[in-house]
């Protein structure tokens, strides 16, 4: 990597590192973009060629993370493609509870822009389609639903359940129970007489957990202000 480049590189991650250092201590409303270069040690200018305005910069904070999730989820070895399709919902439901004081207060600010989840859209629907495909081959599911709107499906209720949790509607116990219950119900849908059954057998279990988990009020939720502060 050239000198130039390399620069380029470590810019965008103080850059980025400073927005999660100001988004944990201010919320989102204190993305100032002067006190943002300020802190990052770049101009203004710098922070409008490299990202462009306060919004770009959240939803680079979310492609960085759809990165990272892409690579702990191709990097789990898992055979059994009704397992990597469970392991989709739950390892995305974790890495967002475990740094919610990060990603809380930024979905609920990108929930107002629909357009924002359009990128995030195509990379979280190709993980689903992928893993859904790998069953169909495997037999685990049957054709009667394409892995394209099998893929859209458990998509959108996944997304719902996260949004849900963003705005503190559903706490992280109700969250994490919710999503594992409702890819379970789409895949045993789709799923063999085998598969179902083998989900059936689980779903006692699961229901369970979410029954308890809504049957309790959520949990307080800190809700900085969603609106951006002016330069």
């Amino acid at each position: 990597m050239d000198r130039r480049l390399l620069g380029k590189v470590k810019r965008k991650r103080r850059i980025l590192d400073a927005a999660r250092a100001r988004i944990v201590s201010g919320g989102v409303s204190s993305l100032a973009m002067r006190g943002l270069a300020e802190d990052a040690h770049v101009s203004v200018r710098t922070l409008y060629n490299l990202f462009g305005n306060k919004d770009d910069i959240l939803d680079a904070l979310v492609a960085e993370l759809l990165a990272e999730l892409d690579l702990t989820i191709n990097g789990l070895v898992l055979d059994d493609p009704i397992a990597r399709c469970k392991a989709i919902v739950q390892v995305s439901i974790d890495r967002l509870i475990e740094e919610q004081v990060v990603y809380r207060p930024v979905l609920r600010a990108q929930s107002r822009r629909m357009e924002a989840f359009r990128e995030g859209d195509e990379r979280s629907l190709a993980a689903f389609r992928k893993a859904l495909e790998e069953a169909v081959r495997g037999r685990v599911l049957t054709q009667h639903v394409s892995p394209e709107t099998l893929s859209h499906q458990m998509y959108a209720a996944h997304q719902h359940n996260i949004l849900l949790w963003a705005h503190g509607v559903l706490d992280d116990r109700q969250a994490r129970a919710a999503a594992i219950h409702s890819c379970a119900l789409l895949l045993m849908a789709a799923g063999t007489a085998k598969t179902r059954n083998d989900i059936l057998s689980e779903l006692p279990d699961m229901e369970k957990d979410l029954t308890r988990a809504l049957a309790s009020p959520p949990l307080a939720v800190s809700r900085p202000r969603l609106g951006l502060a002016k330069i």
